[in-house]
């Protein structure tokens, strides 16, 4: 294709942070204002962007009675400068999520800005002075209807921690279900039905979308290796498959199939592409897409 589909694309260069709400404290009211924040107030935005760093150290020893003759205060004292500092320093578009009380539920964010706001007003249950301004991307998810890998990285004590790149494949699959990362696309299938699944109507459902990447490859020229797509599965039903494909065709397939995550505006030649396609070979998307549903796989 000449023209690029219009689908959600991931920054690799973002970090993804796990970052706690106070033990669940705060969690309905970061929800509720759009901001996460962190305590220490006596240590302020100045202290960690304006002075060295051992300076701040000294001063956090010596507002919290932490004598840095003490290995143990040390520690202590380097571990409290870590967290603000990462947390000062999170970048616009960082991807994050916090845990309610007892982890029972997770919800999942995005940093907006990189600019700090400090702010003595307490809002809700919050009296932490330096805030962040966040776009909330999900609702409170329970974390049992998450992968197992969430009870993992849920156990950090830190206020904040940086997630792993072994883990953000699985946040990236909650938050989005069309997406581009590097040089791939994702197309992440969820099945929500809580009964087993049919082995036979699972395999039916996962070679027609298949069948319609070939279509696609076919009729546009694309010239690509649709035997090259492969599959992530993370199913305990309710669970995802996350397929991962290098060229355009698993994208229009996505897009031809209704994902939600295809971006309504596309360019006027891909959605010309798009609408001729499907107004060509109709009666195979649609009895793919009843497939797929029948299944009880949202797209």
């Amino acid at each position: 294709m000449d023209e690029t589909l219009e689908i959600y694309k991931i920054d690799s260069t973002i970090k993804y942070w796990f970052i706690r709400s106070d033990g669940g404290q705060n969690f309905e009211t970061y929800l509720e204002n759009d901001f996460i924040a962190i305590g220490w107030n006596d240590i302020t935005l100045h202290d960690l962007t304006q002075i060295p760093a051992e300076q701040a150290k000294q001063k956090i020893a010596n507002v919290y009675n932490l004598p840095l003759d003490q290995r143990s205060n040390r520690n202590s004292v380097t571990r409290i400068y870590n967290k603000l500092h990462n947390f000062v320093n999170l970048k616009k578009g960082d991807i994050f999520f916090i845990p309610s009380e007892n982890s029972s539920r997770l919800a999942f964010g995005e940093i907006l800005t990189n600019h700090v706001e400090v702010s003595e007003n307490v809002i809700g249950n919050c009296s932490h002075y330096k805030r962040r301004a966040v776009k909330w991307l999900t609702d409170a998810l329970p974390i049992t209807s998450l992968d197992p890998t969430f009870f993992k990285i849920r156990k950090p004590w830190h206020a904040i921690s940086e997630i792993s790149t072994d883990y953000q494949y699985y946040i990236d699959s909650i938050i989005h279900d069309l997406y581009q990362k590097e040089d791939s696309t994702h197309f992440v299938l969820r099945v929500t039905q809580q009964n087993e699944i049919n082995l036979v109507g699972l395999s039916k459902a996962l070679t027609n979308l298949v069948d319609i990447m070939r279509l696609v490859n076919e009729q546009l020229s694309l010239g690509e290796n649709i035997d090259e797509s492969t599959i992530r599965i993370n199913l305990q039903s309710p669970g995802l498959f996350n397929i991962k494909f290098s060229g355009s065709a698993l994208a229009l397939a996505a897009c031809l199939l209704g994902a939600t995550g295809c971006k309504e505006k596309q360019t006027p030649q891909v959605q010309q592409q798009i609408d001729n396609i499907y107004t060509q070979n109709k009666q195979h998307i649609d009895s793919s897409k009843q497939e797929i549903v029948g299944m009880g796989i949202n797209l």
